[in-house]
């Protein structure tokens, strides 16, 4: 703590060195504020000594050195830049309001685009007119802008991280889910903030992506899109409104999604290491139908007071219908013997959540802050297992689980942004969960309680000096749990760092430390038994602990013209990991396996990322390609393994008039935890759009040159077992898609603050599966 404290006061007394330049930014002709106006300081030879951006409000603040004659530089395309002389200046100034003239030549062949710059956490974009025109929703306005780190899918709707921590998404700070993404217009998108490496408000998100939208006061929006696949039964439909009356602002949206695929199989070889003699099985996947079923529904009110007060709140419900048959054909090489399997799940999902938002501004850049989210789980999950020799049962085990889950979520930020140039922000946060899952097997009931409790608080400080900004922070997080009669809590201090320096305009390098702990799922908790079949038993674990992560980011970023160029380093170790361990057990002469959650001694992940991106042909054609080198390390109680394992892909967009073309292509990966290898399947997808006015067909192609779609692989490898597994859903492969979208805007203009604080809806069950 001492140590922290004394780097809390060598960074303060940084800018003691420094003189703070402020002032607001104004278009002259009509008096309202400009963001984006890029800010250079220059020596006398030219060499940019700092940099800053004006915010929303047209506001700014940069440090410039108190020796010396600079000139401060202010552009913004479609403005005449401003040129400000600083002679050896000794105290902080004020420069009041600065007016930018608008360039009177026609635009109508010019490109107009503010200047996109990079933060100590994030990348704020402004995102180029080509685009958004070509854009029908914000989904497809980030494929296009080809993000260093992401992997996004429009045909499925999904946004993923090559690190595989979450990705959290946000409408000006909201967070919202991808349906409210989908349905968001590029066209009323101000800019966008890539923040790639989060502070601690976040909690253990690993990259944001905030839309701050243009401010519409009146009006109503209303769209929707519908797509279907020609080649297989699946359907994804969504309708959505908008209506804005001065401080009001009422949303619904809705989506439904159904498919029902009949060559779906699972294919699984298992060898078991039993005394004295080696147990093989091979099963062979017999075609059976999957059927899946999901209803998303949000209605939203926000409340706005002249940039001073916000109240938001939104109702959400969630409800799904999976429904799986899995059949194989089964060799027992040990007994000599064919027999069929049989598994049958299917699980019945009922979320609905309530998400209350408040928002004050106190003055002199003081803002309070707090949110409460309440999340109630109602689960129905039906598992058959059973094995038949023609007419003879020869082994079957199945249950009922009638699920309920409570959790209620609270948090409060207050923010205060200095004079000196340093922000400062303290936020606590508390969540409370009750669990009460009934299972019934065989007439009996078995009712399994689990309560648990977060609470996280922290403090953080942000400021910049020249070239050079940090971001530093400490907090605190206790994590408790109870099950009956076994219980535990833990804390840990969760320090943050985050330093930067900008090269030049073009080029920065940051580096990034944080400390996190979490526990698994709740399932792995749970001290209830379940038979996978007669030679594998799973049994949770409620006496496992918290893991612990530590986490280092290097991070570097190069642009010059068309190019763009992003390196990245990052490293993971996690102590007390928590995985399966594999036993060996015997029961009146039957022997089988018992999977048990444990806590492991590590893991490590060492990933290195290489992203590229070229404008091949300007506003026509552009090109990105990355490449991942993962290696990962496990020690367990009783077991060491490792796995290094190379990935890549790339991205083609290119456009004419109102037709456009993506192409993607992502090879096959492989990530390894504990003793199992997931392996990911490749991914190769094709779109044709036509936009005509407010109207856009598409047809795809998703999985194009897979005839066996996105298999799901899994290998096993340890003492007493080798297995692997690949589940099949070959109605996946080579699906032809397609998509009708509309969105009639009826002159919407909102001036609605922003919500800074993210709540979760719980989504966990903790039913074992």
């Amino acid at each position: 703590m001492k140590q922290l404290l004394l780097f809390f006061s060598l960074l303060v007394s940084f800018h003691i060195h420094a003189i703070l330049v402020t002032g607001i930014v104004v278009n002259k002709e009509t008096g309202e504020c400009i963001e984006g106006v890029s800010i250079l300081t220059l020596n006398s030879d030219s060499v940019v000594v700092s940099q800053d951006a004006t915010q929303a409000d047209g506001k700014f603040r940069i440090n410039i050195p108190k020796v010396g004659d600079y000139v401060l530089r202010f552009s913004n395309i479609g403005f005449r830049s401003t040129l400000i002389d600083v002679r050896n200046a000794q105290e902080n100034l004020d420069f009041g309001t600065i007016e930018l003239i608008p360039v009177t030549q026609q635009l109508d062949e010019i490109v107009v685009s503010a200047d996109n710059y990079t933060k100590m956490d994030r990348q704020v974009i402004f995102p180029p007119i080509g685009i958004v025109e070509r854009s029908f929703s914000a989904l497809e306005m980030i494929h296009q802008l080809m993000l260093p780190g992401l992997i996004v899918n429009v045909g499925d709707r999904s946004i993923s991280s090559i690190n595989d921590r979450p990705v959290q998404l946000r409408i000006n700070d909201i967070e919202v889910t991808i349906d409210e993404i989908t349905a968001l217009d590029p066209q009323k998108i101000k800019k966008v903030e890539y923040i790639d490496l989060p502070g601690m408000r976040y909690g253990n998100v690993g990259t944001v992506i905030n839309f701050v939208l243009k401010r519409i006061e009146y009006g109503l929006s209303l769209g929707g899109n519908a797509q279907i696949a020609l080649t297989s039964p699946y359907t994804n439909d969504q309708v959505f409104l908008k209506y804005n009356n001065r401080k009001s602002e009422l949303g619904l949206n809705y989506r439904i999604s159904y498919s029902k695929y009949k060559d779906s199989f699972k294919d699984e070889y298992l060898k078991l290491f039993l005394p004295n003699q080696k147990l093989v099985l091979s099963k062979e996947g017999v075609k059976e139908p999957i059927k899946s079923e999901r209803h998303d529904l949000s209605l939203s009110y926000n409340w706005h007071n002249e940039e001073k007060t916000v109240f938001n709140v939104v109702f959400r419900n969630q409800f799904s219908v999976p429904d799986q048959v899995s059949k194989q054909n089964v060799i027992d090489e040990l007994n000599k013997m064919n027999y069929t399997s049989l598994l049958h799940t299917k699980n019945r999902n009922y979320t609905p959540s309530i998400d209350l938002y408040f928002q004050q501004e106190l003055g002199k850049n003081q803002t309070f802050l707090t949110n409460v989210v309440a999340t109630y789980i109602s689960s129905d999950y039906f598992r058959n297992y059973q094995e038949n020799n023609q007419n003879e049962s020869l082994y079957n085990y199945s249950y009922n689980t009638d699920g309920k889950k409570q959790t209620l979520q609270a948090e409060a930020i207050y923010e205060n942004r200095f004079s000196q140039a340093i922000d400062f922000s303290v936020g606590l946060r508390f969540t409370q969960s009750h669990t009460e899952n009934i299972y019934t097997m065989e007439g009996a009931d078995v009712t399994n309680t689990m309560n648990n409790s977060d609470v996280y608080g922290y403090a953080q400080l942000q400021g910049a000096l020249s070239k050079f900004s940090y971001q530093v922070g400490a907090g605190f997080s206790r994590i408790y749990f109870k099950e009956e009669d076994t219980h535990f809590s833990k804390w840990q201090f969760r320090p943050i760092l985050t330093l930067a320096y900008s090269f030049k305009e073009n080029i920065s390098f940051r580096y990034n430390f944080f400390m996190l702990q979490f526990l698994p799922t709740l399932n792995y908790m749970s001290d209830f038994k379940q038979w996978q079949n007669p030679y594998e038993l799973f049994v949770g674990n409620p006496n496992v602990v918290p893991a612990e992560t530590y986490a280092n980011n290097f991070t570097f970023n190069f642009r010059k013209g068309a190019f763009s160029f992003a390196p990245r380093l990052f490293y993971q170790y996690t102590r007390n990991l928590i995985n399966n361990s594999i036993y060996l057990r015997e029961d009146q002469g039957h022997h089988y396996l018992e999977y048990h959650p444990e806590n492991q001694k590590f893991h490590q992940h060492i990933q290195g990322y290489l992203y590229a991106n070229w404008e091949v042909v300007r506003d026509r054609l552009n090109l990105s390609a990355f490449g991942v080198l993962n290696r990962y390390i496990d020690k367990g109680n009783n077991f060491e393994q490792s796995l290094t394992n190379t990935f890549g892909g790339f991205q083609l967009e290119g456009n004419y008039k109102d037709w456009s073309l993506s192409a993607s292509y992502t090879i096959k990966s492989k990530m390894q935890s504990g003793e199992t290898v997931l392996i990911f399947p490749a991914r190769a997808n094709i779109s044709l759009r036509y936009r005509h006015k407010s109207i856009q067909y598409e047809l795809s192609v998703q999985n194009l040159f897979l005839p066996d779609g996105t298999p799901q692989k899994e290998l096993l490898n340890s003492a007493y077992v080798q297995k692997s597994t690949a589940s099949y859903v070959r109605n996946e492969g080579n699906q032809v898609r397609l998509s009708i979208a509309w969105n009639f805007d009826l002159g919407r203009k909102y001036k609605g603050s922003q919500k800074q604080i993210y709540n979760y809806v719980d989504e966990d069950a903790g039913i074992v599966k």
